[in-house]
């Protein structure tokens, strides 16, 4: 819904995008 939605879904797929 909202960009950090989306980077907490990165975070599960990548953690490292978690980090960025």
């Amino acid at each position: 819904m909202s960009v950090f939605a989306r980077i907490s879904t990165s975070c599960i797929i990548s953690r490292a995008a978690c980090h960025i």
